[in-house]
C-alpha cells in the first residue's frame, strides 16, 4: 500500500465516510420505499455470486428471500442475473410486473480503495451489469462501490457489514 492510499484510507475511516454512506443510502432507500408503499416492489439483483467483486447483489437477494419480505426478489445464487441473461430478465419483469417500482441492486467500480464498500443510492434508472443500452430500466439503484485492486477478503468483510445493515434496517 502506498502512502497516499494509507492516508486516504485512514482519513475515510476516521471521519466515518464508509459507515455514513451506508447509513445515508439505507435511509434514502427507506424513504423511497415509504413513498411507494402502495406499489408493488421488485428487487432486481444483478451479479454473480461466484465472483468476489460482483457478489453483493446475490448476498442481498438471498438475504431478502430468507427474510420473506412482501416484495419480489430476482437474482441470487439460484437465479443469477448476468450479462448473458440480463435482457431476458428485464423483459420478463416488465411483462410480469408492469406497474412495479424496480430497485436495482448491483456493484459499481471505483478507482479508490478508500471508497470501496461505500454504498450509493440514487433515485434514477440504471442499466445494471455494465451494459450499454439506451433502454431505461428501474426506478431506484442501490450500488456498492468496489475497487478491483483491493484485497478481496477486506472487501468481503465490508460487503458483509453492508448486507447485514440493509437486512436489519430496510423498511419493508
Amino acid at each position: 500500500m502506498n502512502i497516499k492510499t494509507f492516508v486516504v484510507n485512514n482519513l475515510f475511516m476516521r471521519i466515518g465516510i464508509y459507515e455514513y454512506s451506508v447509513k445515508q443510502s439505507i435511509e434514502k432507500l427507506n424513504c423511497f420505499l415509504k413513498e411507494n408503499k402502495t406499489q408493488e416492489i421488485v428487487f432486481f439483483c444483478a451479479g454473480n455470486y461466484k465472483i468476489w467483486y460482483d457478489s453483493f447483489s446475490s448476498a442481498v437477494a438471498d438475504g431478502l428471500k430468507h427474510e420473506n419480505i412482501k416484495c419480489f426478489v430476482y437474482g441470487g445464487k439460484g437465479f443469477s442475473i448476468l450479462a448473458t441473461n440480463i435482457l431476458s430478465y428485464m423483459g420478463f419483469i416488465e411483462k410480469k410486473h408492469p406497474q412495479a417500482k424496480i430497485i436495482i441492486i448491483d456493484n459499481c467500480k471505483t478507482c479508490f480503495s478508500a471508497e470501496s464498500g461505500c454504498l450509493v443510492s440514487k433515485q434514477m434508472s440504471t442499466i445494471p451489469a455494465g451494459l450499454i443500452n439506451s433502454k431505461s430500466f428501474g426506478h431506484y439503484s442501490l450500488l456498492l462501490k468496489v475497487c478491483l485492486t483491493e484485497d478481496s477478503e477486506k472487501f468481503l468483510e465490508k460487503q458483509k457489514f453492508v448486507v447485514n445493515e440493509i437486512l436489519q434496517k430496510i423498511a419493508i
